[in-house]
């Protein structure tokens, strides 16, 4: 910073003992006047080629035409210039009685002076300027104005000022700004300079050893990136002191102000500056751009982060630092402070930014360089690491990013507890080494991750309603995303077994039984060709008879609950405990519905009798009964725990003349699923119809949602996580590669914003979330257990639809539509009108693909 402003003042000193003199011996006016404007006109630096002429001519125009004043001007010999001025408005001026006031106006070597007073404030016969009393220019009409436009075109003459003034104003690091202040920095400071603080000080105790008078002076510790400065003031804005500290400050805190210090300077600050002070010292002796950057940091970590980005675009625009303008992207997307994300890709360049770093061999040193500086958190370090990821597009770009990709997936995978944060870091890693062709690499960590998946079988149970089952978002999609990875990772026969399980966990979408009905295994090809069938068969609904004999083979326990039974009640699986504690709980005694019912017998039906029988026989239910019921339970098919425990068949469903009539199949798959009810104990928990599907439909009794809550209590700690799950959608149901540049940044902040995301246990309804949770369980065994006794997988899922009579546009838009569009209909509200019903057909489809279901056909054959 140049020093010329206090030779400036030096040099006044003598100039104004030398016109004292002069004056005095000639009694002249002017110089008079002249020495009062050196000794007592306000100072205002100049920058470099002030034309002092054209501005005088500016300042007049604007007290004629904007103030509305009648103006006067003569310029003297000396220099100086004195502008009079009145008011040419109102009765005063019409009667000759306003006051007259006067603008003494000079230029002394770089500055500006101004001196504004009344007229008889200065007498002709005052001869001795010393007698002057600056006290006497009060109230002085249209001072501020005149001060602020003098101000202001001075300003206007500093290049660049628009932008540097917001770096100054929005620096946390900088107190007190006034116009003054800026006029006398931009004139006296180098091109390249910027300022990166001005800190109050209160008083300057000693200064080359002496102590310093402090009254009337305003003292600043300034910083730029070239030096650190004290400059002082007095009251006209002359600068008394101008101290370069080329040694690093040490600060001591006192009771009520901090000490600091250097070699020829000591100066005390409030308290509430320690901070700031500390953070000055710390940067004193840094590299000149590293200061900028540092100062950009501690403005973002203050919340000034306006000031951050202007350092920031500072850095970019005069030393072309590539991590810096990856640092500008970075603030422009924390401080949303562009309202698109495609504007932020374009106007930042951040594609073109992390083509160039991932092309570069020291990628990994430059990218920790900028963690480490600007303190990227965790979940934002994942974004970047995401962003890079996808656009090293060449072997050798994969191959830079590689190694910092792996240490980065470490240190999230050490620092993060949440285990569906680490797998879903750990899968982001392993597609990445499988573009690098690191395939073993990636096998391994993904066989593991499946060793120790987070549970997702809430998930599946209960979805968000505007989650599509027919599509790629749904079901377990930590699970299938790994399936997905490890079919890229082996060969063609092992790449068909991960094709099938992702496609059970997924088996209402389409692409995925497509991709299952081109395997080499024909019974797996055929079954994929079924389901497709039933999928696009127009008239999935019209009922088809033919012969069929129910199996009689008898299950054995273990098969019954070790396979029939959904996977997640089963012993040692997450809801176990559900089961258990069913079979704790007292019937209730349904023997009065019988009153108007006949029992099924060989004589009367022989066909239905043989046949359920072999039904009841395989789930080793032997006690069971059936009946048909004549009366109001005319329709429906519904079992009872009593004792002896029977099931009830409206008569109805047995008469072909009848809309409610089923095929033998169907009621072959109603039986046995109410059969499984009982077998279960799933009626224990219900005065009405929970499993039955009043859960879906959203009726609630009171006593049944209150039976329900302690088993339903079993699901709390799942439940914790069902918002993360469902979050999964956004992240990895990823049908096409990402290309674009929005695309890129989309999938990254998607990525930094759910591993921010806390697990959420404050869900909407938590007890009707339990109840389907619960309710879905046991209709899934149910359901399973209905399409093994029908042997006919469509016909099961004519059951289920058809179990759904009541719902008339269900079965309208079936018949319109065909099964798979109707399951992708929404509502006004963008929620699946038939979401229940897509859970319980993809469970069916699932099990008809599971060796489970193969497991149990092959065992009833023997």
């Amino acid at each position: 910073m140049k020093i010329n402003s206090i030779k400036t003042a030096e040099n006044k000193k003598l100039a104004v003992q030398s016109i004292i003199e002069k004056a005095i011996e000639l009694k002249d006016q002017e110089l008079n006047k002249y020495l009062l404007l050196l000794q007592n006109g306000q100072t205002i630096y100049l920058p470099a080629n002030f034309d002092f002429d054209f501005f005088t001519q500016k300042l007049t125009n604007y007290v004629e035409s904007k103030l509305e004043l009648s103006v006067e001007i003569k310029k003297e010999e000396s220099g100086i210039v004195i502008i009079k001025y009145t008011k040419s408005k109102g009765l005063l001026s019409k009667i000759n009685l306003n006051d007259n006031f006067f603008l003494i106006l000079g230029k002394y070597e770089d500055s500006l002076l101004s001196l504004f007073y009344k007229e008889d404030q200065l007498a002709e016969n005052e001869l001795k300027p010393q007698k002057f009393k600056l006290s006497n220019l009060v109230n002085n009409q249209f001072q501020p104005e005149i001060t602020k436009f003098i101000q202001d075109y001075i300003l206007s003459e500093i290049s660049g000022k628009e932008y540097f003034r917001e770096i100054i104003n929005e620096n946390i690091l900088n107190q007190e700004i006034d116009e003054n202040f800026l006029i006398w920095f931009y004139t006296q400071k180098t091109e390249e300079e910027i300022l990166l603080s001005k800190l109050n000080i209160d008083s300057i105790e000693k200064y080359n050893s002496e102590s310093f008078v402090n009254k009337g002076v305003k003292a600043y510790f300034i910083q730029t990136e070239i030096e650190n400065i004290v400059v002082a003031f007095n009251e006209k804005n002359e600068i008394i002191l101008f101290e370069k500290i080329a040694e690093k400050l040490k600060s001591s805190s006192g009771l009520l102000k901090n000490t600091i210090t250097s070699e020829k300077i000591i100066f005390t600050t409030q308290r509430t500056n320690k901070a700031h002070f500390g953070f000055a010292e710390t940067i004193s002796l840094t590299e000149k751009t590293e200061k900028i950057r540092l100062t950009a940091v501690y403005n973002k970590q203050n919340k000034s982060d306006i000031a951050a980005e202007k350092f920031v675009t500072f850095l970019i625009i005069n030393f072309f630092e590539i991590t810096d303008e990856l640092a500008l992207f970075y603030l422009k997307i924390i401080n949303n402070s562009t309202t698109k994300k495609e504007d932020i890709s374009q106007d930042y360049n951040i594609i073109e930014i992390s083509q160039k770093l991932v092309s570069d061999k020291d990628f990994a040193k430059k990218i920790d360089y900028f963690f480490a500086t600007w303190t990227i958190q965790i979940n934002e370090k994942s974004a970047f690491t995401d962003i890079f990821a996808n656009l090293a597009t060449t072997q050798d770009q994969r191959n830079i990013v590689l190694p910092f990709y792996e240490k980065f997936a470490e240190e999230f995978v050490n620092s993060t507890k949440n285990e569906i944060d680490k797998t879903l870091s750990q899968i982001n890693l392993c597609k990445f080494l499988i573009q690098c062709n690191e395939l073993l690499k990636a096998k391994t960590i993904l066989e593991k991750l499946l060793s120790k998946i987070p549970d997702e079988t809430l998930s599946e149970l209960i979805p968000d309603e505007n989650i599509d089952i027919t599509g790629d978002k749904s079901g377990k999609l930590l699970k299938i995303t790994i399936y997905d990875l490890l079919a890229q990772t082996v060969e063609k026969s092992k790449k068909e077994e991960y094709i099938l399980e992702a496609a059970k966990l997924q088996p209402l979408n389409i692409e995925r039984l497509r991709l299952l009905k081109e395997s080499e295994n024909k019974n797996i090809s055929e079954k994929a060709e079924k389901l497709i069938s039933i999928f696009e068969e127009p008239e999935i609904l019209k009922i088809q008879e033919s012969e069929y004999q129910t199996p009689s083979k008898i299950l054995s326990e273990k098969t019954i609950n070790e396979i029939l039974q959904y996977q997640a009640t089963r012993k040692n699986e997450t809801f176990y405990s559900i089961q258990k504690w069913l079979s704790k709980v007292k019937p209730v005694d349904y023997n009065y519905v019988k009153a108007y019912a006949e029992k099924i017998t060989a004589q009367n039906n022989n066909e239905l009798y043989v046949n359920l029988t072999a039904i009841k026989k395989s789930l080793i239910q032997d006690n069971i009964e059936f009946y048909i019921s004549k009366g109001d339970k005319s329709i429906g098919i519904t079992g009872y725990e009593s004792n002896p425990p029977f099931v009830i068949i409206g008569h109805e469903h047995l008469n072909p003349e009848l809309k409610n009539y089923f095929s033998k199949k169907m009621l072959y798959f109603f039986a046995a699923s109410e059969i499984a009810h009982i077998y279960f104990k799933h009626s224990r928990i219900t005065s009405a119809d929970v499993w039955r599907g009043a859960a879906d439909k959203g009726f609630f009794i009171m006593d049944s949602l209150l039976s329900i809550v302690p088993a339903a209590s079993f699901i709390e700690k799942s439940l914790e996580n069902i918002k993360k799950l469902n979050g999964l959608t956004k992240i990895l149901a990823q049908t096409k590669k990402i290309k674009s540049g929005k695309e890129i940044i989309d999938h990254a902040i998607k990525i930094s914003k759910f591993y921010t995301k806390i697990t959420n246990t404050d869900i909407i309804n938590p007890d009707k979330q339990k109840l389907l949770a619960v309710s879905r369980m046991m209709q899934f065994t149910a359901d399973r257990t209905g399409m093994i006794f029908s042997g006919d997988i469509k016909e099961s899922v004519k059951a289920i639809i058809l179990s759904n009579q009541n719902n008339t546009s269900l079965i309208e838009e079936i018949k319109k539509y065909g099964l798979r569009k109707t399951l992708s209909q929404t509502d006004q509200e963008n929620k699946f009108k038939y979401q229940h019903i897509a859970l319980r057909v993809s469970n069916i489809f699932s099990f008809y693909l599971s060796n489970d279901y193969k497991t149990i056909t092959e065992e009833l054959k023997k």
